[in-house]
């Protein structure tokens, strides 16, 4: 995958931020070299991209990944595929179990236009780690729509990797009771730009049906260790979520027939599952 560990760190700070109702508009997202858009209405749609080779929607509660050229795009269901590639999920990224303590640290900044406040914000993560950050917050209406509009893709992000989507609320009510929304969490995620624009209902329309999903046991296994091997982030995360792309050619479809329909079938999904965890969310 090409986007960096921390920008899907960064990501994940967002998505914990969250809970509202209606809103809509554009963000772009930038950690290091790597930016991402976020297009959304209210917090039930949501579409996210690299501007790359594929993007992802989030609607009617599930997530999907669109990968390929326009007029020949593959959608898959994220949660089908993460059923199948459970090595990619594994239980070693740390995600926030309780707040300690939020401080204005009385500093200023401005991001992506709008001055916010700068707060040190300590946290125990789910294995009993006390973590460090330092966020920009602002009271910005679009700040706080942005927020609100990855509250509903972040609970399904936990639920895919086995984690009580509850979590996603830890830091929702902390913000709530100050009014604020994110603009920066360390040097992994800052937002470079924030509109409350309208964002048209096609832009959440799936380009195809789902692919169906073949027989895959076992597959993943190899970015299974990899992930077991990789040392825990500091910053909020998804439960690992997206982890490192499964090694595309070990164990990927066992009881495979010879005849030419599966062998098609297992071309498409190498091709889409490589395009979609490898383009979109990067290594």
């Amino acid at each position: 995958m090409n986007m960096r560990k921390h920008m899907i760190n960064g990501l994940a700070v967002v998505a914990m931020l969250a809970g509202g109702s209606a809103w809509a508009g554009v963000a772009v997202l930038k950690s290091g070299k790597d930016v991402m858009q976020m297009e959304y209405v209210g917090d039930n749609l949501l579409r996210m991209g690299s501007g790359r080779d594929g993007y992802m929607v989030f609607r009617d509660g599930k997530i999907y990944m669109v990968s390929g050229e326009p007029g020949q795009e593959t959608v898959i269901d994220a949660g089908a595929a993460f059923q199948m590639m459970r090595g990619m999920m594994p239980d070693t990224q740390p995600s926030a179990s309780r707040v300690n303590s939020m401080t204005n640290t009385g500093r200023k900044e401005t991001v992506a236009g709008i001055v916010g406040e700068v707060w040190s914000v300590s946290y125990v993560d789910e294995n009993g780690k006390t973590q460090q950050g330092e966020f920009v917050l602002s009271g910005d209406k679009r700040a706080r729509e942005l927020r609100n509009a990855m509250h509903g893709m972040s609970r399904a992000f936990l639920k895919l990797a086995g984690k009580d989507p509850s979590q996603a609320d830890v830091m929702v009510k902390e913000l709530k009771q100050r009014g604020k929304g994110i603009l920066r969490f360390n040097d992994e995620m800052t937002v470079t730009s924030l509109s409350g624009e309208r964002v048209a209902s096609s832009r959440f329309d799936l380009p195809a049906e789902p692919m169906a999903m073949p027989n895959m046991q076992g597959f993943g296994g190899g970015a299974s260790q990899a992930q077991s091997n990789e040392k825990s982030g500091g910053g909020f995360s998804l439960g690992g979520l997206f982890g490192k792309k499964a090694e595309r050619q070990a164990d990927r479809v066992e009881n495979r027939t010879e005849s030419e329909v599966d062998q098609q079938t297992d071309k498409a999904v190498d091709k889409a599952l490589d395009k979609a965890f490898g383009k979109l969310f990067g290594n």
